[in-house]
């Protein structure tokens, strides 16, 4: 493979993931890598380079699963502590209309499963993600302060703080973003938003405060002034609290800048959520994405290539 596959990995924390929704809809295919004991990751800026990752419990720092449903968790939730798993989870919940967020749950049903997953695993490993923030005239400031109230309410005690970011309008967004044009879910222009993002930021954290909940931001600058210091979603300082484990100092320099996370490994891979938000950075085509989701390929294609690559390998050496 001309060095582009790597010895197995002692991974530390394990991302799962930040490519796709891998607890809503590849819980199957992740329940059975962790039970294998490893899984597959390919670069996603070198398709050539597969790593292979350790996924023992004694392996794994912590496992950090992101999601916008937590169903599928649940059920799992006893097997992930007897296998002697550190784990939390980053829990992404905004209740936009259906036009943003086409194949999500329901709200209440989203809502009310996020409750459930606060009351089983408690706050300090239950985290909220009110992100992003996406401002037009169906969901101006005063729509983000009112959606945003009712959830504090309905989470204060069940979650260990909220993270908030504002809509970045990536390259791989943009298509589905013209599609809202001339509707109420036209995202406003850069100018107006930066506008109001420091008022709003500010209320939302007074009212993430009037709940017992700390605001934090994540990846963005320029909100410490309206009271929302930055964050870290994978919190090494958190998570050496939590069990007492070493974890590396520094950020993770594999993303974007002014993100704060510790450094770790993502599973999964990018277009393969069939979620199809429309501010979603991690997928440039739902059609791609629900061909892949329905042939299942989160990491499947990872096995796939190392196999291969493993095979012609296997043939060279015949010869």
């Amino acid at each position: 493979m001309n060095g582009s596959r790597s010895p197995e990995v002692s991974p530390g924390i394990v991302s799962a993931s930040r490519r796709t929704d891998l607890p809503a809809f590849y819980a199957p295919w992740l329940f059975r890598r962790l039970e294998a004991g490893f899984a597959f990751a390919v670069n996603p800026f070198n398709p050539h380079q597969v790593s292979r990752i350790d996924l023992s419990p004694e392996a794994v720092t912590c496992l950090v699963l992101w999601t916008r449903n937590p169903g599928p968790l649940l059920a799992r939730l006893p097997w992930l502590e007897a296998r002697g798993y550190r784990f939390l989870v980053q829990a992404t919940h905004l209740g936009y209309p259906r036009e943003l967020e086409p194949r999500l749950l329901p709200p209440h049903r989203a809502l009310g499963l996020l409750r459930t997953l606060g009351d089983r695993l408690g706050p300090d490993r239950t985290l909220w993600r009110y992100d992003p923030v996406l401002l037009s005239h169906a969901t101006d400031p005063s729509w983000h302060r009112r959606r945003f109230s009712a959830l504090c309410a309905a989470l204060a005690g069940r979650v260990g703080g909220v993270t908030l970011s504002f809509l970045d309008r990536y390259p791989r967004t943009e298509r589905r973003l013209r599609a809202l044009r001339g509707t109420s879910l036209e995202p406003w222009c850069p100018e107006r938003a930066e506008e109001a993002r420091g008022p709003l930021a500010r209320d939302l954290g007074e009212i993430a405060a009037g709940f017992g909940l700390e605001a934090r931001s994540c990846a963005e600058t320029g909100l410490e002034p309206w009271g929302i210091l930055p964050g870290a979603c994978i919190d090494g300082e958190r998570i050496a609290r939590l069990w007492g484990v070493p974890v590396p100092r520094g950020r993770d320099r594999n993303q974007r800048p002014g993100c704060r996370c510790a450094p770790s490994r993502d599973l999964g891979a990018y277009d393969t959520c069939p979620g199809g938000c429309a501010y979603c950075y991690a997928l440039s085509s739902p059609e791609r994405a629900l061909g892949r989701f329905a042939r299942g390929e989160a990491g499947k294609e990872g096995e796939e290539r190392f196999a291969q690559e493993k095979g012609r390998e296997g043939q060279k050496e015949t010869r």
